[in-house]
């Protein structure tokens, strides 16, 4: 497995946890506070360990495959996120223009971290099929 892969899995675990600890809060406590579960995302630059070496001082032990893989997996993630935060906008909208009501805060910011969330696993699941596909073409 490369650092690159190994960093994907953190932050997939990372997102996963922060993910289930915001709809267990939304359905214990209540959208208000729901959204501060995605507090947890605060430690994800430890993430980035995986892919440094230390050898007289901190070096990243990333290549050039690594960094298009990277790059191709950052469009797909946000092309992905884009998308669902635009349909939570819209419907949100519909549910403002159906009952005459202002949206609150909460949602939005719902649709905001979930949306992120989305973003941050294409992004994690793509970097590990894009690197596994890649050690295959270089097997076989």
């Amino acid at each position: 497995m490369t650092p690159l892969q190994r960093m994907a899995w953190v932050e997939v675990c990372f997102w996963i946890v922060a993910t289930l600890a915001f709809l267990a809060l939304l359905f214990w406590i209540g959208p208000g506070p729901a959204p501060a579960a995605f507090a947890l995302i605060g430690l994800l630059p430890f993430a980035s360990y995986v892919v440094y070496r230390r050898c007289g001082g901190w070096h990243p032990v990333l290549d050039e495959r690594d960094g298009e893989i990277s790059a191709r997996a950052g469009r797909a993630g946000l092309a992905t996120g884009y998308v669902v935060f635009v349909l939570g906008i819209v419907g949100l909208q519909q549910y403002a223009l159906r009952t005459g009501d202002c949206v609150p805060a909460s949602p939005l910011m719902g649709i905001v971290g979930l949306a992120v969330a989305l973003q941050a696993l294409v992004r994690a699941a793509s970097v590990i099929g894009q690197a596994r596909f890649q050690e295959g073409d270089d097997r076989g």
